[in-house]
């Protein structure tokens, strides 16, 4: 459980308000610089201070690793091993009747690639292997009001990318992108004025500048492909992609 709420973490983090996971997680989302999408969800993670299969090292470097970078989490080793201290466990519960998902958050990081969390890389701690299934229903391009598209280099092998996207304030928006090549922003008149005249930068150099319109379409088609009824935009905008 602690372990599928870290992938969850880095996989479908738009999804929750909160990830709290119990004693899971490797050290490996660090060393193969998996952690950008936790960026975008808050978290309390919680373990133990004698843990099996090295638990308790692993979520000491994804503390580090994350406290250095601000991520919006909160971490706790606790005496001893399972099961963790109740009295800590209710406080991890108080904390998460207070916090709401963030559908349009002012930054967004997304993280597209076949690194270990989503690949078909085997574990030697466990005896199974954990593969994404390209068919599952979550599409894995979207990521909060950001879509990504597939990039592949010339084998035909999916390419890892990342791009920060950030609402400015005052109907501007910018985007730095590594390896993207093109990305859709979409829109909510909380986020925008969607009367005025919108500007999009990508890696500091325009890319758009005008009206965009809602159309009930681009809703629609949304909710279709995500199956998130709880994230409604009115409009999108996307934009190539020419420099890394």
């Amino acid at each position: 459980g602690g372990h599928l709420s870290w992938r969850s973490a880095l996989t479908f983090p738009d999804r929750f308000a909160a990830i709290l996971p119990m004693s899971g997680g490797y050290r490996r989302f660090v060393d193969d610089d998996a952690l950008y999408n936790a960026y975008n969800v808050r978290g309390y993670a919680t373990w133990g201070e004698e843990e099996p299969y090295g638990i308790n090292v692993d979520n000491r470097i994804l503390r580090d690793a994350m406290e250095a970078h601000g991520f919006p989490w909160r971490f706790k080793e606790l005496p001893g091993n399972h099961p963790l201290d109740l009295a800590e466990l209710a406080r991890v519960a108080e904390w998460s009747t207070e916090v709401r998902r963030d559908v349009y958050p002012r930054a967004v990081v997304a993280l597209r690639s076949t690194l270990s969390f989503a690949s078909d890389q085997e574990d030697p701690r466990w005896d199974t292997r954990h593969a994404w299934e390209p068919e599952r229903p979550i599409h894995l391009e979207s990521m909060h009001w950001v879509d990504l598209f597939p990039v592949v280099d010339g084998e035909g092998k999916p390419v890892a990318q990342r791009v920060l996207a950030r609402n400015l304030g005052g109907n501007r928006f910018s985007v730095t992108a590594q390896e993207a090549k093109k990305v859709r922003l979409y829109l909510h008149p909380s986020m925008v004025d969607l009367a005025k005249p919108i500007t999009v930068l990508v890696n500091e150099e325009p890319a758009f500048e005008g009206e965009v319109r809602p159309r009930i379409e681009t809703l629609l088609e949304h909710v279709r492909r995500t199956g998130d009824r709880g994230a409604v935009y009115h409009a999108a905008i996307e934009v190539e992609v020419s420099t890394s």
